[in-house]
């Protein structure tokens, strides 16, 4: 991967999903973070997604691919994960409970120092295409 983004460099995103299973072997983990630290000096945004931000919290690769993220999105959490989430994401009172009770999509973006709520709409041709069903997301 790394000698494509050397030798052709252009904007590009690379997305890493069900990263927990990664993060299991050192190597793999030792690799992603360092991947993590250089991307932006070859213009490479990486996306790592987990379904459990617990994968991340529990590894110290994962922990320091969380601290060089310039954006984090939390949707809804599990009660017994919120304590640990609430302390590594310095959560306040409204947003450990926003976290604990939201619906599908309904989360928070974390961009630096600002924690946003977020509710992500996907449009009708994504509707369409996961749930099988014209569907109106705005509900209209």
């Amino acid at each position: 991967i790394w000698n494509k983004i050397k030798h052709h460099r252009r904007r590009r995103l690379l997305i890493v999903d069900e990263i927990w299973s990664l993060l299991q072997q050192e190597s793999a983990a030792a690799y992603l973070y360092s991947f993590a630290k250089r991307a932006r000096k070859y213009q490479l945004g990486l996306t790592a997604i987990s379904q459990d931000v617990e994968d991340f919290l529990d590894n110290k690769y994962g922990r320091s691919i969380i601290n060089n993220s310039a954006l984090q999105i939390l949707l809804r959490q599990s009660t017994s994960a919120i304590t640990k989430v609430a302390e590594a994401f310095n959560l306040t009172e409204g947003e450990r409970l926003l976290l604990l009770e939201s619906n599908v999509g309904e989360g928070l973006l974390f961009a630096g120092n600002n924690h946003i709520a977020l509710k992500a709409i996907g449009s009708a041709h994504e509707d369409e295409t996961i749930t099988g069903q014209l569907v109106n997301p705005l509900g209209n």
